[in-house]
Order: structure tokens, then sequence, then C-alpha cells
């Protein structure tokens, strides 16, 4: 078993439930291990859209192919209601989800780059990560990067708006739109 991280963010209302139906469809194909606080930022690139609700996720995988892993979480994209608009490609989301890291994987291809190639220049993604490992010795290394990351992009406004979601993980996407 390999850990990976995910990134998970939404725009699009219901925000939370969308990012709570990703984790639920990740907990039937993953195993669980931790998720972080919900965390709020402002859009990066395209920035007339909505804020993004975000959170990391830590979960225990038995495959060994990382395109295995990309072709899972796209699908889940794909039941959650992910359109992409080829005008704007980074434009509002129903949900976005990103594998960040793969543990000993290391991978840059046209359709896959892990560790991904944003997650050191994103603070929506660098201080949930940081909440998820801070403790854990065997990733010491990352988390003084993350901090140094942190400190560098300290311009970047996000925020912890809410407690771990994992609490819904275990419920259907239709229970989660009640």
């Amino acid at each position: 078993m390999k850990d990976v991280f995910f990134s998970l963010g939404s725009n699009i209302e219901p925000r939370e439930k969308y990012l709570a139906a990703a984790l639920s469809e990740l907990n039937k194909n993953f195993k669980f291990i931790s998720s972080s606080s919900l965390y709020s930022s402002s859009p990066v690139d395209d920035l007339a859209q909505s804020d993004f609700l975000n959170i990391c996720c830590w979960y225990a995988v038995d495959l060994d192919d990382p395109f295995a892993i990309l072709n899972i979480v796209k699908k889940i994209e794909d039941n959650i209601g992910r359109q992409k608009n080829p005008l704007r490609p980074k434009g509002p989301r129903t949900i976005d989800i990103d594998i960040i890291l793969i543990e000993n994987v290391n991978i840059k291809t046209p359709k896959l780059t892990v560790p991904h190639v944003s997650y050191l220049n994103r603070n929506f993604v660098a201080l949930p990560l940081l909440e998820l490992i801070k403790n854990v010795e065997k990733y010491s290394e990352l988390k003084n990067k993350l901090l140094r990351v942190v400190s560098e992009n300290s311009n970047q406004q996000v925020n912890i708006v809410g407690e771990p979601i994992h609490g819904f993980a275990n419920k259907s996407f239709s229970e989660n739109q009640e």
C-alpha cells in the first residue's frame, strides 16, 4: 500500500456537499486515513469566479499504476458532474480532484505529473497537506518544505472555515444532496 494525497476543491454550490461526495467516492476505492480541515481560498489564474472550498485527504492505495488512480479520480469527477469548459480551463467547477503526491512516485507525462506541478506554489494545497502530515515522522522533510512554501506564499489568502468533513464520507452523493 502506498500513501496518496489528494487535493479537492469546489466553487459551485453546494460546495461542501460536492466535497463530501468526492470523499465518499474516494472511500469506496481507497483506504481512508485522514482529511484536513476545510479551507476557503480565492481563485487562482481565472479570477472572475467564486471562492473555493478546499480540503486535502490522505489514503492508502494498493494500486501500483498511477494512471489507474488517475482514471478512478476522473470517473469520480465525472460522476459528481464536473464539466470542463475548454474556454475556461481554470473556471468554476463542481469538483476538482488533484493527485498531489504518491509515495515513492515521480512521474512527468502530458497526462499526469506527480508530485503535482503546482502544489508548492499554492497555499490552498500546502496548508491542508501540512495539517495532515505535520506529526508524521516519515514526512518531516516534506513538512519542512511546506513550512517554507507557506511562508514564501504568505500573500495568498487561505483560511480554515470548517472541521474535516469525513463524517459525510460514508454517505452516497444522493444522500449528501438532501
